[in-house]
């Protein structure tokens, strides 16, 4: 278990693993990686890796040597199987000891022990669980979570926490990585993100976040990694199962913002000097080395050396504001454009152009708060979102029916509440919740649809944009009625400077009742025949006050809208539309900066910015249908349209078969015939392929009229079926001699299609230039219809038949025969 052989410290001499140390300058219990590091009579154990007295048991060492949960400090090795190491690699503590902090992060004031790096394999030890460390505990080949459902943090023979800090969640993450991890501008580390947050190791280092500590592996294996041999950040050719590791951010235009980057062996001494570090920010597509910062980019200087060449990068003067050995960072950097930028990164000695890396990608987007009227800044105008797409219809039947779609909105900028401001806010949610509606045959809601009143002046309510029409101020009869010694509404507004000052003052109530109607937006219904009073500052409302949570500025507009949608679908749309405010106001705000200015207000009138928010609904109230309403006019919906247009396909088609038939009947009536006596004839039926024949007996009679002559009709009809006609066929003879000729009774033989073979027919033509005849082939017969098909065949597949088996020479007449392939046995 200990050493055998204990080596006597030189006083005053530096430790063999920790220069920095002197010989035997440890004491029993604390922490070593060296026999040399601790006094006279003591050792360092192999376990535990503290100073203690060799004769001391296991024991008696943790009795000896305590270890507090609660300090990490106090903790030991936690070695498992001995690690004897006192020299570089210190490859038995990654296998054999459990506590990552050995022996990078082991004895104050060492350091990193002589022969190692920040980067070497015992140094980057992530805080992961020990998995294939569970056997020496005798838990066999398993996995943390297989043991902790068995058996618990506990274990039953050795604490399963040691082995699985992690899914145990013990503390030795958060103090390792609290220690060792820089965290990011909104104090999150990598191990919060990625234990807490379910964010995975190269998401977190994409976004620049030092992960050196929870996933230390990434690091570990970049460090060998051919071509980062000097170290530096993450470049765009580092990757993760095919997943870049360089830096992938988003910014604000106009926005103030930071950029780390994160890598392995980064330069932390003196970051101001002039060799480095350094970083750039270019237009995609530039190059690193040589290209200059574009001119809409402020918090990073960059110049260019009076002899530059290809060699020789761009000299940049701005140095991080935090340099370690795995994070660099810049802060106050601003972009007053759009578009897509690529990240430069130089780890040391940035005069030389290739030490200039592209280490990551940049997206700049314009700021989400809507409202300057000013031109947007360059390439913003492309992220300008369009408004939302209206809904599939929840119901796929569009009717009739009657709602009212109710919202609170408050609109923080400072615009005043004025009744052409009233106005263009009517149409602006007119036009922002719009949709066609194919059951009322037009677009709806039109502005008349939608009602805006003032919350907290509830005698101003603006119903139509029609109504403001009809009303007018009369400045005579406020002027008589004021003491203000003004000429006009307008002149009164501009000398008391406030609307509500004007409209709500108790001594003005008559002048402005009568007088200044348009301007305090108390115009009243064209309809109504008579009207009330009724004090300004009084509500004229009988609904029960509602408790509104009102957000932005307590100068904010506050209003309610309510629109009116006459069918199910068009209430769906609007209200989809209404809800989109609470995730995008912008679109509701371009279109009320539209309408405003198509109201002639000026630009004074209008405030610089904007914000819309939604504090309450929306929400539906069914209304009774409108008594003056008549039903639509109906209309072709598409499935309207399919029916007709299948309909009128179908009846098409059967008016063109009818006539067809009507034809091809007066056809046959009409045919011209021939009476051939009181013989029977028989008559061939070709197919319209014309390649089968069915020959049929028709019975004989006497002439009774004289044949008659086609009709012009008859004529007409032959040429539309030119293939298909009735002929008489004369017996035929038996040709002599045994040879293959001209009307030859032949039997089909040796045919790959079995079923033609024993067939008979008979020649009616050839050979042809491939020396094969065509045969007239006897495929049905039966009493009276005899169906022949017209084939081609070799030679040597046809077979006389005797003139004694052939009927005398005559054509066989008709009948089921041994010879019809469809005759069966």
């Amino acid at each position: 278990m200990w050493r055998a052989l204990l080596l006597v410290p030189a006083a005053g001499a530096p430790s063999v693993a920790c220069p920095g140390l002197q010989q035997g300058s440890l004491q029993v219990c604390e922490r070593c990686v060296h026999d040399d590091l601790c006094a006279a009579g003591l050792s360092c154990d192999n376990f535990m890796q503290k100073c203690i007295e060799p004769a001391w048991n296991a024991s008696e060492a943790l009795e000896a040597c305590p270890e507090d949960p609660e300090r990490p400090e106090t903790w030991a090795a936690q070695c498992k199987l001995s690690c004897s190491d006192q020299q570089a690699p210190w490859g038995c503590a990654v296998n054999h000891c459990l506590n990552e902090d050995f022996p990078c992060n082991w004895v104050v004031g060492c350091g990193i022990p002589a022969g190692l790096s920040r980067t070497s394999l015992a140094c980057l030890r992530g805080c992961i669980d020990h998995d294939e460390m569970l056997r020496t505990a005798g838990y066999g080949a398993t996995t943390c979570p297989d043991v902790i459902s068995k058996f618990g943090c506990q274990g039953l023979w050795a604490p399963i926490s040691e082995f699985c800090p992690v899914s145990c969640s013990t503390a030795e993450c958060p103090y390792r990585c609290n220690r060792d991890e820089v965290a990011s501008v909104d104090q999150k580390r990598c191990w919060q993100r990625v234990e807490d947050d379910g964010v995975s190791c190269v998401d977190a280092i994409r976004s620049g976040q030092d992960c050196h500590c929870k996933c230390a592996s990434i690091y570990f294996t970049q460090s060998g990694v051919q071509g980062r041999a000097n170290g530096g950040a993450f470049q765009i050719s580092d990757m993760v199962d095919g997943v870049p590791l360089a830096v992938n951010r988003k910014a604000f235009a106009g926005r103030m913002f930071t950029i780390d980057f994160t890598g392995e062996r980064m330069r932390a001494e003196d970051p101001g000097n002039s060799q480095g570090p350094r970083m750039k920010i270019l237009r995609e597509g530039d190059v690193c080395s040589r290209d200059p910062l574009p001119a809409n980019l402020t918090g990073i200087e960059c110049r260019q050396p009076s002899q530059s060449g290809l060699f020789t990068g761009w000299v940049c003067t701005t140095p991080p504001s935090m340099a370690t050995e795995f994070l660099h960072r810049w802060g106050g950097i601003t972009v007053n454009a759009c578009g897509k930028f690529q990240l430069c990164h130089c780890n040391q000695m940035c005069d030389i152009a290739a030490n200039w890396v592209r280490a990551g990608n940049l997206e700049v987007e314009p700021v989400l708060t809507w409202g300057s009227m000013g031109q947007p800044l360059p390439g913003c105008d492309a992220y300008i979102p369009t408004l939302p797409p209206a809904p599939d219809p929840v119901e796929p039947v569009e009717i009739l029916q009657k709602s009212i779609v109710t919202i609170y909105v408050s609109i923080d900028g400072g615009l005043q509440p004025q009744d052409v401001v009233f106005s263009a806010i009517a149409a602006a949610f007119a036009s922002y919740t719009s949709m066609r509606s194919n059951l009322l045959g037009k677009v709806v809601p039109e502005t008349s649809d939608v009602e805006i009143e003032d919350f907290d002046r509830p005698f101003r309510r603006l119903h139509t944009v029609r109504r403001a029409a009809e009303c007018a101020d009369d400045d005579a009869e406020f002027v008589a009625k004021s003491s203000l010694g003004v000429t006009s509404c307008a002149e009164a507004l501009t000398l008391l400077g406030n609307l509500d000052l004007l409209c709500s003052d108790e001594s003005l109530q008559a002048a402005v009742l009568d007088g200044c109607q348009r301007t305090c937006g108390i115009c009243q219904p064209s309809d109504q025949t008579t009207s009330t009073e009724t004090p300004l500052s009084s509500s004229t409302s009988e609904e029960p006050e509602l408790q509104i949570d009102w957000p932005g500025d307590s100068n904010a507009l506050r209003l309610i809208v309510r629109i009116t949608t006459r069918s199910n679908q068009v209430r769906e749309a609007v209200t989809y539309n209404l809800e989109q405010v609470r995730i995008n106001q912008g679109p509701l705000l371009q279109v009320i900066y539209e309408e405003l200015e198509a109201v002639g207000l000026s630009g004074a009138s209008i405030p610089g910015q904007m914000w819309v928010h939604l504090a309450l609904g929306p929400t539906v109230e069914m209304a009774p249908p409108d008594t003056t309403t008549t039903e639509p006019p109906p209309v072709w919906t598409a499935s309207t349209t399919i029916v007709v247009v299948l309909a009128s396909a179908l009846g098409i088609s059967a008016l063109i078969s009818c006539c067809a038939v009507a034809f091809y009947m007066y056809y046959q009536r009409q045919k011209y015939a021939v009476a051939v006596g009181t013989e029977d004839q028989e008559v061939v039926q070709r197919s319209e392929g014309g390649y089968r024949m069915k020959k049929k007996i028709i019975p004989g009679q006497a002439p009774d009229t004289e044949p008659k002559k086609p009709s012009r009709l008859s004529k007409c009809c032959q040429r539309l079926w030119p293939k298909r006609q009735v002929r008489r066929i004369a017996p035929v003879s038996q040709a002599g001699g045994g040879q293959l000729a001209v009307g030859a009774h032949v039997r089909l033989v040796g045919l790959s299609q079995a079923h033609f073979n024993g067939l008979e027919g008979f020649i009616t033509g050839g050979p042809n230039d491939k020396g094969r005849y065509s045969v007239d082939v006897i495929v049905d017969d039966d009493e009276m219809t005899r169906e022949m098909q017209t084939l081609s065949f070799k030679p040597e597949n046809l077979r006389l038949v005797p003139p004694e088996n052939a009927n005398n020479n005559q054509v066989p007449g008709p009948g089921r025969g041994p010879t019809s392939y469809r005759a069966g046995p």
